[in-house]
């Protein structure tokens, strides 16, 4: 089953998402009809492009952006207190 994913309005870190057709927001009574539309879908396209941006969030991937941006800030502290 491809992912179809569905949020309603309120969080504001989904919307680029929303933007680009790779997720449905919906607010209060429109939701019930989001959700059936997003249960109808069966675009292959769609489904592609939200598995590739979800490889873009792994944990494993934010973990190791953290890391550097933790192991810059270290080099940064040390340096200033040289």
């Amino acid at each position: 089953m491809a992912a179809r994913v569905l949020r309603q309005a309120g969080v504001p870190e989904v919307l680029p998402f929303a933007e680009r057709g790779l997720v449905r927001v919906a607010q209060d009574a429109d939701f019930g009809n989001a959700l059936d539309e997003a249960l109808d879908e069966h675009d292959e396209q769609r489904r592609v492009a939200r598995r590739e941006e979800a490889r873009k969030h792994t944990w494993d991937l934010r973990s190791a952006r953290l890391m550097e941006l933790l192991e810059a800030a270290e080099k940064r502290i040390a340096a200033a207190n040289a």
